[in-house]
């Protein structure tokens, strides 16, 4: 099995492809089952066994670091190649997974004892925002809102003075 990942009809280096438990990573290479053996970009190239199955392809934008995928039906003849092209897509718009982190700069002055400061970095707990659910169903705020909480600093990011 062999083919070309694309995203917005240009070849990417570096997405995985996965079918039945095997995968590849795509890179520039020549496609075998062409008429000419041409090198170029997106290439991918494995040996599943023959079958019926569901075949993705995933690959994250280094610059937006959003996950590109598609899956698709293949099936795979026995003892022949198979050509299959992915060309990848954003996902929706209304199905995100968001991470919210940051850093804290925090004084605790006291007139006796001890002046506590802490910088504590924290990062919440991923929110699934959507897929929205279905108005006048159970489902209806689904994804609509989550909730993250953060963590007592600890004693080794605690300082006394």
């Amino acid at each position: 099995m062999e083919g070309i990942v694309t995203f917005l009809g240009k070849p990417v280096n570096g997405a995985r492809v996965t079918v039945c438990c095997d995968s590849a990573t795509t890179r520039d290479q020549a496609l075998l089952g062409g008429p000419a053996p041409i090198t170029q970009d997106g290439v991918y190239r494995m040996l599943p066994p023959a079958g019926n199955y569901l075949a993705r392809a995933q690959w994250e934008d280094p610059d937006t670091g959003v996950m590109m995928n598609v899956a698709q039906p293949v099936s795979l003849p026995f003892m022949a190649l198979a050509r299959v092209d992915f060309d990848l897509q954003p996902p929706p718009a209304s199905d995100r997974l968001v991470t919210v982190s940051g850093h804290m700069d925090i004084v605790s002055l006291v007139a006796f004892g001890h002046d506590w400061w802490g910088h504590p970095e924290w990062t919440a707990t991923p929110m699934h925002l959507g897929p929205y659910g279905r108005p006048g169903t159970p489902d209806e705020e689904l994804g609509l809102r989550d909730s993250a909480g953060t963590a007592k600093p600890s004693a080794t990011t605690a300082a006394s003075g």
